[in-house]
Order: structure tokens, then C-alpha cells, then sequence
């Protein structure tokens, strides 16, 4: 599980930091609107890839859907 909660949003990019499983150990994502190019600008303590895997994922369906919600949930097993 990965927690999402939008930092920043602007008409060029957005912001993310994700919490892996919650925890207070976060990384931050953003996401070139224009480019569609992910960036990892901090990355969390676990340091495990599907973490920021799965929070670029969501950011790109976010995208495709024109809405960026303030606060977001991905769940996997």
C-alpha cells in the first residue's frame, strides 16, 4: 500500500510525496505536465521499487484523467 498526497500543482508539473505502507518515511515524485517525464526528487526509506513504481502509475492515470486529487490510495498483493 502506498499513500499519495499532492504537494504541488501547477499548470507545467505536479507533486507527490508517497508513504510506503503509510509510514512516515516518504519520497517525493513530480511530473512534468508537459513532458509526461516522472522525476523522483526524494526517495522514501525503503527504498523498494515498487513503492515509487506504483505512485508513478497512479500519477500517470491521474494525468490521463485530467485530476489530480489532493490525497490518493493504492492498494496491491
Amino acid at each position: 500500500m502506498v499513500i499519495l498526497k499532492r504537494l504541488l500543482l501547477t499548470k507545467n508539473k505536479v507533486e507527490y510525496a508517497y508513504y510506503p505502507e503509510g509510514k512516515e518515511d516518504y519520497g517525493i515524485i513530480s511530473f512534468d505536465l508537459t513532458t509526461k517525464e516522472p522525476a523522483l526528487l526524494k526517495e522514501d526509506g525503503k527504498k523498494s521499487s515498487s513503492y515509487k513504481g506504483q505512485a508513478f502509475k497512479r500519477i500517470k492515470l491521474y494525468d490521463s484523467n485530467n485530476n489530480f486529487p489532493e490525497t490518493g490510495l493504492v492498494a496491491w498483493y
